[in-house]
């Protein structure tokens, strides 16, 4: 059995769903994953793959992957072979300008074409929501970039992608950003994990930067999926697209919890009753079975019996050891959990003080 003590104080909102008209979208908890999206920013930019919250606060911009807007850096780029000659270069202005996007139910695909007859090159990006057991929530969307056209015998496709956030190499096929405060990566994270032949890796000075730069390589067609964290504690969410990049890779489930215990009240005074929440999480890719929680009592704090609660749980009281026949005070609240825990899914048990 897995014993968890909480050592972490954050408070995970649950929110209800934003709808955008024709991209796809992976509802979490309290942020949405979209794509296809092509969201214009008020400085120009516009967004490919995006997390933003579920609910949108005036002035609040998404963060994620955007089309980049260095003349230097294109969008996509068509070579005849993997080292040859560039026969289509794409800005992300040009392409989400004429780009035609069609949506039909979890699908969504963008059509770029340059050219025409012989010469003709058509660019297609398809993603689509798909269910997936190891997956948060158990769902991700599935990216593909195909190349079709006759005028280059051998394609070879390459995709930039811009982070707004800290870019950064997970494993051997993922990549990751996330936002950034005063150059520090804070959660949660966006993941790309890139399936099939296709190769992924932020350039080498984009590593834990702001504005870095992801690039996809592969042959006529380039694959990967999207997935977002559920937790918005920086070190937990990275560990959370860790564990999914490394069950994509190499198809080996982890299950790990994530702790986080709020109190209702900052600065209590003697008197008070204050209620602590604990929230467990698993930022795992594999169910979790046989968890068991321990809470102690705050120091100066005396528990309110009865008040120890939690659904589909068996709980238990520690007592400080004192001579028979008297009893100690509460030392510890116990919760073993009765029930699987999905990937992604949280739940939280609770119980009450009184200031002494």
């Amino acid at each position: 059995m897995k014993s968890i003590t909480p050592k972490y104080l954050l408070l995970l909102f649950i929110v209800v769903g934003f709808v955008s008209a024709q991209n796809v979208e992976l509802k979490l908890y309290d942020n949405i994953v979209t794509a296809n999206e092509f969201f214009k920013a008020k400085d120009g930019s516009v967004g490919f793959i995006l997390m933003k919250p579920a609910i949108m606060k005036k002035n609040e911009t998404p963060f994620g992957f955007w089309l980049p807007t260095d003349a230097k850096t294109p969008f996509l780029i068509v070579t005849e072979g993997e080292n040859g000659k560039p026969a289509l270069s794409v800005t992300g202005k040009d392409f989400s300008s004429k780009a035609k996007i069609q949506k039909s139910g979890n699908k969504s695909t963008a059509v770029y074409t340059s050219g025409s007859g012989a010469k003709a090159i058509e660019i297609s990006i398809q993603s689509d929501v798909h269910s997936n057991s190891l997956m948060p929530l158990a769902k991700d969307i599935q990216c593909v970039i195909r190349v079709t056209t006759k005028a280059v015998k051998n394609p070879h496709l390459t995709v930039n992608l811009r982070g707004d956030g800290a870019v950064a190499l997970v494993g051997t096929k993922g990549v990751t950003v996330s936002k950034t405060v005063q150059n520090n990566a804070v959660g949660p994270n966006l993941l790309l994990t890139a399936a099939g032949e296709t190769q992924v890796a932020p350039a080498s000075s984009s590593q834990q930067k702001s504005g870095g730069t992801a690039t996809f390589t592969g042959g006529s067609e380039i694959q990967f999926s999207i997935a977002g964290s559920t937790v918005s504690d920086s070190q937990k969410s990275l560990a959370q697209v860790t564990n999914i990049e490394n069950t994509i890779s190499t198809k080996t489930e982890k299950t790990e919890m994530a702790i986080f215990n709020e109190a209702d009240k900052s600065n209590p005074l003697p008197g008070d009753t204050v209620t602590f929440t604990i929230f467990y999480h698993n930022i795992g890719t594999a169910p979790a079975k046989d968890i068991s929680i321990s809470n102690p009592i705050p120091e100066k704090m005396k528990y309110i019996e009865n008040s120890a609660a939690g659904n589909n749980t068996e709980i238990s009281i520690t007592h400080k050891d004192v001579p028979p026949p008297q009893q100690g005070d509460v030392e510890s609240i116990n919760w073993v959990i009765k029930r699987n825990i999905l990937p992604g899914e949280q739940g939280s048990v609770s119980f009450k003080t009184i200031i002494q």
